[in-house]
């Protein structure tokens, strides 16, 4: 899954792959997601992010450069989830709906994680109470 959190305004956009997490399944999220999802014409998203490595492959980085117009990248410092406001996402995912629960198969964890995600994007005071220390 990739998520990305906006905190101006308070929006969750996410998106489950089959896939693994490589540069070209990051450039369909980027393209497909969250660009249709979060730019507003005139306007620039600027996304912080993690050091994964599929964030700084080469192929990654020729589609930020050819979209700069849209979207602009800062990377959070190594090793410090506690700057990511994705994380708080996370967290809140993992104690509420998957924590100390069994899942008889791939399918029910998916469709679990699914009805968090879209409880969460229908709930912006819940993404605003996740993210409030970042403002």
């Amino acid at each position: 899954m990739f998520g990305t959190i906006s905190l101006y305004p308070h929006k969750f956009v996410y998106k489950i792959t089959k896939e693994t997490f490589n540069s070209e399944s990051y450039i369909d999220y980027l393209d497909n997601s969250l660009l249709k999802q979060m730019y507003k014409k005139n306007n620039r998203i600027f996304l912080i992010q993690d050091n994964a490595s599929y964030h700084k492959k080469k192929e990654v980085f020729e589609w930020l450069s050819k979209s700069r117009k849209y979207i602009e990248v800062f990377f959070l410092p190594p090793y410090s989830p506690e700057l990511n406001a994705s994380e708080r996402i996370w967290n809140f995912t993992r104690k509420n709906y998957t924590h100390n629960r069994f899942f008889a198969s791939e399918h029910e964890h998916k469709i679990t994680l699914e009805n968090a995600f879209n409880e969460l994007q229908n709930n912006v005071l819940k993404i605003e109470s996740l993210t409030k220390s970042f403002l």
